[in-house]
């Protein structure tokens, strides 16, 4: 999904029917309030006149640029060898075929049809120095899909499934699952202040109900986890709805284990005590950062 341009549509929305605009919105989609900015506001002024204003999270142009250039460097090796042994018999062709597999790695991987130059490309980035150094300084948000499916193997398993996400989808919907009733209630639940999950006909909701049967269908032993639902929504805004699902069966297959989805998420709060004793000794600037918030308390 592209939560901006949903978010467009209801600022527009909400033009025509009020004549004023109700709310602002991030590149996420998230519902900016009035009253939390100036409160924000407020803060500041009343705060050290030194201390750094916060700034809207919004994707660098430049660092974007980097990571499409060093993505096209990575893939032009890969593609250099068809390109030279089609040049003789197809001319400049090779050359322009060599580039669209190159760029159709920024594109989501699930529109890419079978036998067109982005199949062509490896399942997965290989993985240097160079590679490690721009993950850990970050993905630029436009680029986090197709990033994320090929460093997790979330492409490649998609890639090797017996079944489709959209056969996995027709079995789900036919299927009485009992927990059915628990996802219908959270959908609304989950992200509630995003423009693609706020109602019922917001784009995301179908989209995020065919995700958590999917899951639930496919692993019978786990269900519907409480929570998965956030996790899912969130991959929504980076990415469409089949890369979402086969990322989903990453994390739960590879990721974590498997007591993070029992009904007690006992797994979960285990680690998240652990997480609490180490970052005042590990991180204590972001420790003293959620304590600020409230978070993890």
């Amino acid at each position: 999904m592209r939560p901006q341009e949903f978010a467009n549509l209801s600022v527009d929305s909400s033009e025509q029917s009020d004549g004023e605009l109700d709310y602002n919105y991030d590149e996420f989609g998230f519902r900016i309030e009035e009253d939390d900015t100036l409160e924000s506001s407020a803060a500041a002024q009343s705060n050290d006149s030194q201390q750094q204003q916060p700034t809207p999270f919004v994707e660098d142009p430049a660092e974007r640029l980097k990571w499409t250039n060093f993505l096209e460097l990575t893939y032009a090796s890969f593609t250099k060898d068809t390109a030279s042994s089609s040049a003789s018999s197809l001319g400049g062709a090779a050359g322009a075929e060599s580039i669209s597999s190159a760029s159709s790695f920024l594109s989501t991987s699930a529109t890419v049809s079978a036998g067109s130059p982005a199949t062509e490309l490896p399942l997965k980035l290989p993985v240097t120095d160079k590679l490690k150094s721009m993950v850990r300084s970050g993905v630029p948000h436009s680029l986090r899909g197709p990033v994320w499916l090929r460093l997790s193997g979330a492409l490649e398993k998609r890639r090797k499934s017996p079944v489709s996400y959209n056969e996995i989808v027709k079995e789900s919907s036919q299927d009485t699952l009992a927990t059915s009733k628990h996802i219908e209630k959270d959908l609304l639940r989950t992200l509630p202040s995003n423009v693609c999950f706020s109602h019922a006909y917001s784009t995301g909701v179908p989209r995020l109900r065919r995700i958590l049967r999917a899951l639930a269908w496919l692993y019978p032993d786990i269900g519907y986890c409480q929570g998965t639902g956030v996790v899912a929504a969130t991959l929504l805004l980076l990415m469409e709805e089949e890369d979402a699902f086969w990322q989903m069966t990453t994390i739960i297959e590879d990721y974590l284990p498997a007591c993070y989805y029992t009904s007690t998420l006992l797994g979960v709060q285990a680690d998240q005590r652990v997480l609490r004793e180490l970052l005042p000794e590990c991180a204590p600037d972001i420790d003293a950062l959620l304590r600020e918030h409230d978070i993890g308390e």
